[in-house]
């Protein structure tokens, strides 16, 4: 691999830009009712058939892998931003719920506690998430409680995924392991871990220079 290795070689723009290209012609096509191409059908990158688009035999060693690369660090924004929405979503929810209170027949009314209203509405923003998304009611809680911690507790893990330092699996670990700490300590531990993140990057960065 040449001295840039897939943090930047050669042509890399070149390839990247002949993919997009590509890939846009496919999905600015005209479609049918069923959604189908009503066009001539464009390759996408690893597609048979000839076209703008590379397929995988056309790109050398350097080039599959910083493409890879490329593709990861597009997935972590993504990923990012699907988090930030979770946590919108459920942070609207939590501001317009208040704590039910429910008589009880020869009780005192039964008082629904904040931590119960606020779980409340964040499983009532994870049912409108679930079934677009296609995900049980449980898989879609976990996830937003997963956004709420990411974006509200650790914001600087959240810019890394963003930022598209670390992948999202990296993201999802910190949040399972920081949220075992005391949360001023937890603060402190993803900010070393992001600088941390943030200098590599900045050293792949001048060696590419």
């Amino acid at each position: 691999m040449g001295g840039g290795g897939y943090w930047g070689y050669p042509g890399e723009n070149r390839v990247f830009e002949r993919v997009y290209d590509g890939v846009m012609s496919e999905v600015q096509q005209p479609r049918s009712a069923d959604g189908e191409p009503s066009g001539d059908p464009q390759p996408w990158l690893f597609g048979p058939g000839p076209g703008a688009t590379p397929r995988v035999q056309e790109l050398d060693d350097d080039a599959l892998i910083g493409f890879t690369v490329h593709s990861q660090r597009s997935r972590s924004r993504m990923e990012a931003q699907e988090y930030a929405a979770y946590a919108e979503l459920a942070r609207r929810k939590i501001a317009g719920t208040s704590p039910l209170s429910l008589p009880r027949p020869g009780k005192a009314p039964y008082l629904e506690s904040r931590a119960d209203a606020h779980d409340r509405a964040v499983t009532w923003a994870a049912s409108e998430f679930a079934p677009p998304l296609r995900l049980s009611p449980i898989t879609m809680k976990n996830k937003v409680d997963e956004a709420m911690t990411l974006v509200h507790d650790l914001p600087r893990v959240w810019q890394a995924l963003a930022d598209g330092r670390i992948t999202g699996t990296k993201a999802r670990f910190m949040v399972k392991e920081l949220t075992k700490l005391d949360p001023q300590l937890a603060a402190e531990v993803a900010a070393r871990l992001a600088a941390g993140r943030r200098a590599l990057h900045t050293r792949a960065a001048t060696d590419r220079g």
